[in-house]
Parts: C-alpha cells; structure tokens; sequence
C-alpha cells in the first residue's frame, strides 16, 4: 500500500467516524424528543440536527456515498420543523 492509499484509507476512516459520531448524537436527541414531546425538546432536536448537518455535509463531499446520510438528516430535520413523526437516523452505513 503506497503512502496515498493509506492517506486515503485514514481520511475515510475519519470521515466514516465522524458520521457514526454525527447519526448517534442525532439519534440521542430524536429519542429524547420521542420520549419528551415538548416545546424545549422540540428545539433542542432541532438545534442537535442543525449543528450536524454541516459535518455530515463535509463528510457527504469527501465520500459521495454518504449523501444519502446526510439526505437522511435534512429530511429528518424537515419533519422536527414541520411537527411531523420523527424517525431514528439508521446507523448503517
């Protein structure tokens, strides 16, 4: 393995770390909302979602097949926004 291909394979497991780290915290937060159907929670699942959208998004750029992830989490955003049923981000990747 060249010194490029190992650049490569530690920057995609950064990148597949950092997403991991990104769904659980979203995650987290979903299931409290879940639990706790209130205005406070509501806003705090919301700021979780639009604190982790901009890393999902870099992650998304650098490994094209995450953008389904970082889909995932703008529609899941969009359902805390507009009240509607809310669903757990799938961890696999």
């Amino acid at each position: 393995m060249t010194i490029k291909d190992q650049d490569l394979s530690k920057k995609h497991d950064l990148a597949t770390r950092i997403l991991i780290q990104a769904i659980e915290s979203a995650n987290e937060s979903i299931s409290i909302f879940k639990k706790r159907s209130t205005i406070a929670m509501l806003i705090s699942c919301e700021e979780t979602l639009l604190e982790l959208i901009p890393m999902v998004e870099i992650v998304a750029n650098e490994n094209p097949r995450y953008r389904g992830k970082l889909i995932r989490f703008k529609k899941t955003l969009e359902a805390v926004q507009l009240g509607s049923d809310v669903e757990l981000i799938c961890p696999a990747l």
